[in-house]
């Protein structure tokens, strides 16, 4: 049971990830802020190769990741404004938002009108 429970620490990354990070890499910081633990996203990045500058986890913040105040702490940890922060991701708080759709991220008895 125990060896099934570190599966999260050796998740495979979506096709072109570490690729795409390492391209965005050679002119922005890359990093990452997640709800997991920094034990568990620091052995995902090591055995996925990513290329972060920095993980965060909101276990270091009073509140998730899922509130507005998180993605704003972490712009001011790397002493920057909002404005120049991009949140890869289909969340948006003050920050310029990439969405990145990942094929068959959803069952396709679904359609995207009922995801909102």
């Amino acid at each position: 049971m125990h060896e099934l429970n570190l599966i999260w620490h050796r998740l495979n990354p979506w096709s072109g990830t570490v690729a795409g990070l390492t391209r965005l890499k050679g002119q922005f910081t890359n990093l990452t802020l997640s709800n997991a633990n920094l034990g568990k996203l620091t052995d995902m990045a090591k055995s996925a190769g990513l290329p972060w500058y920095l993980i965060l986890s909101a276990e270091v913040f009073p509140y998730n990741k899922a509130t507005p105040e998180a993605y704003l702490d972490v712009a001011d940890i790397w002493d920057v404004r909002p404005e120049q922060v991009v949140l890869v991701a289909a969340k948006c708080w003050r920050l310029q938002t990439a969405f990145i759709e990942r094929p068959l991220e959803f069952d396709p008895i679904f359609s995207r009108q009922d995801l909102h």
